[in-house]
């Protein structure tokens, strides 16, 4: 049985697709999994069909800024 990460958050791809940095082309479509290591994937399980993982300061700030994204642990 495969493991999940602790916490992980469904986004359009589109938009994520508004940071800077997001690969021109990521053949991706729908939805990704933005995962509380701030590593994007096509599904639930981190570490796996992993379609974005150059985490930056800026990517962070976009996340918690932009996306309003917070893991569990930081919003408490």
């Amino acid at each position: 049985m495969k493991q999940t990460g602790t916490y992980c958050k469904a986004y359009e791809t589109a938009r994520l697709a508004e940071f800077p940095g997001w690969p021109a082309d990521p053949a991706q479509t729908g939805h990704l999994f933005l995962h509380e290591d701030f590593t994007v994937t096509g599904g639930i399980f981190p570490g796996e069909a992993v379609v974005f993982d150059a985490v930056t300061p800026e990517w962070v700030e976009f996340c918690r800024g932009r996306l309003q994204f917070a893991a569990l642990a930081e919003e408490e």
